[in-house]
């Protein structure tokens, strides 16, 4: 038999192969094969547990007295993944035993269409209970399936619940639809974070727009901004974002006459396909104030309409208020609804004491419990995103500076991190682990607290594993920020070399500084020329919030250029056809 993952793909061949018809001894149904299942169903590591699924699958291709056990395991098993996986053998198997146990899966939300898909696949639909075909109950359950998959949540939500039902003519082919949106919950373990919570929609395409705060949004504006999503992706709507200062569709200002309005900056337009029949093929947005108060105008013939910031939820993207608008015209939405009511009030500050208290507790089992540390310590933990509270309720209760708070909290996770097995080292010193996250803060406190030469150990611990173009630059610039030029230009010198874009980055100014401290003034000035040039090039293709991206990085470069060399500066760029601005094709002058 194979060992390691080999062998897991080998059992999943043949499941597969043997699911969809072929007949052939399957390559587990042996002693050793037998033994290698028994494995993974008593392998209680979690990242291991679709093994498990896979092990449990190939059960009714397994002959002997072992087979039962096996079953028997795998209905012990703590993931129900494995115990849905174990009733469908059992019913493979011609047992009612495991038909009923599907029944009863298809009355969790969360488990209820794997559960019907095993029972149609099995010719026994008629055991689906009549609860599970309510039209609301398989919404939910079609949400909570979709809530799961790795690329959204990548687990069960632990609530579902329906908003808004209603039958809507949906475009572009405005057929009548059963329409749901549907409230998940998600209950925070850590004591650091509020609940998560958010709504999507079933009926059309089942989605969650997760940053769209839909939650705070009446039921018509979350239809509407769901529709002109889709419409986007069909490529029936087309939206550019328009460059500040630009005065190309200015013209269309002519379209509003809403009293009170002060000066309007367009900012997007949507350009709607003649298959929506949409009464003009061309929406702009702008941003204005109207007697004073902020928020946007979207411009549309007779159904521009003001949209007032404080009637959207905190931190709405400009573009939200442009796909609400068309989609509600689509969806044929007259009636303006009170959106205040919708809005959460921001919650009640945690006390600093809990915060500590909580943030503490994991990191306590973060170092105690192994099954622990690559969670609480690996990528997008919640320790690296609650870093930031953290430090400040150590403020709070410790009375001491940012920067002494900021060291005491990362030295924490650090110490932690440090005795994790070794097998997770990449795990822990990884950039988006939250000693990777937060590795910037660190070091600017260090710096401020006259500890530069500690920055020297902590660039050697991550660099075996920061060995990528993002690794390059923020070591980089640790280590120039924090006075460490010989170790700063070797790892610049490599992110140069080894990233195509590298024009782009901040820290090619430091490495044109660090050249200019050593007399390398030729080489220093040919970077920064290089590197405008490029950006002038590659500005010319830009289109969009894009536009302002390369004219940010270009300023930045110029500026560093002017700085590092005043007395020659604008003379050179002007030798070199550099103009002051990429929205300007002239030469300096």
């Amino acid at each position: 038999m194979p060992t390691d993952f080999l062998a897991v793909s080998l059992l999943d061949s043949a499941n597969t192969a043997q699911r969809e018809g072929a007949t052939f001894p399957h390559p587990f149904d042996s002693a050793a094969g037998r033994e290698q299942l028994e494995n993974w169903l008593t392998d209680r590591d979690e990242d291991h547990f679709s093994y498990a699924v896979s092990a449990t699958a190939a059960i009714p291709s397994v002959s002997g007295e072992k087979r039962d056990a096996l079953l028997a395991l795998a209905f012990d098993h703590p993931s129900t993944d494995v115990q849905m996986e174990a009733a469908w053998a059992t019913a493979k198997l011609g047992r009612e035993a495991g038909i009923a146990r599907l029944a009863r899966f298809c009355l969790d939300v969360n488990l209820a269409e794997r559960a019907r898909q095993y029972l149609e696949e099995l010719g026994r639909t008629d055991a689906i209970p009549e609860e599970a075909e309510d039209a609301g109950f398989r919404a939910k359950a079609e949400f909570a399936q979709w809530l799961a998959h790795p690329n959204e949540l990548g687990h069960p939500p632990d609530a579902v619940e329906i908003v808004d039902h209603r039958e809507l003519s949906w475009p572009p082919e405005r057929e009548q639809k059963p329409m749901w949106l549907l409230r998940y919950r998600v209950r925070d373990q850590s004591g650091l974070k509020e609940d998560e919570v958010g709504v999507g929609l079933v009926g059309s395409v089942t989605f969650c727009l997760f940053t769209y705060k839909l939650e705070q949004r009446p039921p018509e504006d979350a239809y509407a901004i769901h529709g002109f999503w889709e419409l986007q992706h069909r490529e029936l709507i087309l939206e550019t974002e328009v460059p500040e200062n630009s005065t190309e569709y200015d013209g269309m200002l002519q379209q509003c006459k809403i009293e009170g309005l002060g000066e309007v900056s367009i900012v997007s337009v949507a350009e709607l396909s003649a298959e929506l029949e949409y009464p003009q093929d061309l929406v702009a947005l702008g941003k204005a104030t109207r007697h004073g108060q902020s928020g946007w105008i979207v411009l549309d013939g007779p159904r521009s309409r003001w949209y007032a910031a404080a009637e959207m939820p905190t931190d709405n993207e400009d573009n939200t208020v442009l796909m609400l608008h068309v989609g509600r015209v689509l969806l044929g939405f007259r009636d303006e609804p009170d959106r205040r009511k919708y809005l959460h009030p921001a919650g009640q500050p945690r006390p600093p004491e809990q915060i500590v208290i909580a943030y503490e507790r994991l990191l306590k089992e973060a170092g105690s419990e192994p099954k622990q540390t690559k969670k609480l310590l690996g990528r997008h933990s919640v320790l690296g995103s609650t870093f930031p509270d953290y430090v400040s309720a150590l403020i709070d209760s410790r009375s001491q500076s940012r920067a002494a708070c900021t060291c005491l909290a990362y030295e924490s996770l650090l110490a932690v991190a440090e005795h994790a097995d070794r097998s997770l080292q990449g795990e822990v010193l990884a950039c988006f682990s939250p000693l990777g996250e937060n590795f910037d803060g660190y070091v600017d406190a260090l710096i401020e607290l006259n500890r530069q030469a500690d920055v020297r150990a902590l660039l050697e611990k991550f660099q075996p594993h920061w060995e990528h173009n993002r690794g390059y630059s923020k070591l980089g610039g640790a280590a120039f920020r924090s006075g460490h030029d010989e170790i700063a230009e070797k790892l610049l010198v490599t992110l140069r070399q080894s990233m195509s874009d590298w024009c782009r980055c901040e820290e090619i100014g430091y490495l044109a500084e660090i050249w200019r401290r050593q007399g390398r003034d030729n080489e220093s000035r040919a970077l920064l020329i290089d590197a405008l040039k490029r950006l002038l090039e590659q500005s010319g293709t830009a289109t969009g919030r894009d536009c302002e991206l390369f004219e940010e990085w270009f300023q930045a470069r110029r500026s560093t250029y002017l700085k590092l060399f005043p007395e020659r500066g604008s003379d050179e760029l002007q030798r070199q056809g550099i103009p002051i601005s990429t929205f300007d094709n002239s030469p300096e002058s």
